[in-house]
């Protein structure tokens, strides 16, 4: 359908939840796939499984500049070119202004915005016309509330990183865009208390959990040649959270 057969992508932080659908569903729309993690090896061969035998594994702990490098040529190195890039790792460490310490600022600035960077810019080096990044932003961009204000503001860095990056490379013919997920039925979630829960199907004019597979559809999307017009723009994948 999106014509991805032999495209090579690689996905961060792809070991589970929606880097995990994302990575299986760029397989089975042709993609050689590149899995990544830094702790979870058991999830990244679980998702190596799924994506079948055109995928392999690169640990690389994307905070650190030269391992974001280093995904990038084992990328090359593997399958001979670099045509997606989806900087899906992430962290977010939920807690009071109070509690924030400089290593728990940095380890999610680290991640969330200095390694989606340089993961770009090394890519980006690599890739030809037609290529296309995808940066996973979320709805914290948009909708702030108590206790993720570091994460918050990663996250709305990613927006303005894609505007950034896609008006760098649109000479070279590369596409950048981002997905803004909304609350996503992923093991990050998994332990939402009920009333918590509660909260989030009321505030969700869709009155449930988005599925990963349907961030997934969103970034394969806007990976594709289908929005080969389509640059700079972020695309909120909430169920309507951020409508009103």
């Amino acid at each position: 359908m999106y014509n991805l057969d032999g495209k090579v992508a690689v996905v961060t932080g792809s070991s589970s939840g929606i880097g995990r659908a994302t990575a299986i569903r760029l397989a089975k729309e042709g993609c050689k796939v590149v899995i990544n993690y830094v702790e979870d090896e058991k999830g990244a061969k679980e998702t190596q499984r799924l994506c079948g035998k055109h995928s392999i594994i690169v640990k690389s702990d994307v905070s650190k500049v030269s391992e974001c490098k280093k995904l990038v040529d084992e990328a090359v190195k593997k399958f001979g070119a670099m045509d997606i890039l989806v900087n899906n790792a992430g962290v977010v460490l939920p807690m009071e202004l109070k509690e924030v310490t400089e290593e728990n600022y940095d380890k999610i600035m680290d991640t969330n915005v200095k390694g989606l960077f340089f993961l770009s810019k090394y890519a980006s080096e690599k890739m030809k016309k037609g290529s296309a990044i995808v940066n996973i932003s979320s709805i914290r961009a948009k909708k702030i509330r108590k206790t993720v204000t570091v994460y918050s503001a990663s996250k709305a860095a990613v927006v303005n990183l894609t505007k950034g990056l896609s008006m760098e490379l649109a000479d070279k013919g590369i596409r950048v865009n981002s997905v803004a997920p909304g609350w996503i039925d992923t093991p990050m979630n998994a332990n939402l208390s009920p009333e918590v829960m509660k909260h989030v199907i009321d505030i969700t004019p869709m009155r449930r959990m988005g599925k990963p597979e349907e961030v997934a559809n969103a970034v394969v999307f806007l990976a594709s040649d289908e929005s080969s017009y389509v640059t700079g723009a972020t695309l909120f994948v909430d169920g309507g959270v951020t409508s009103g």
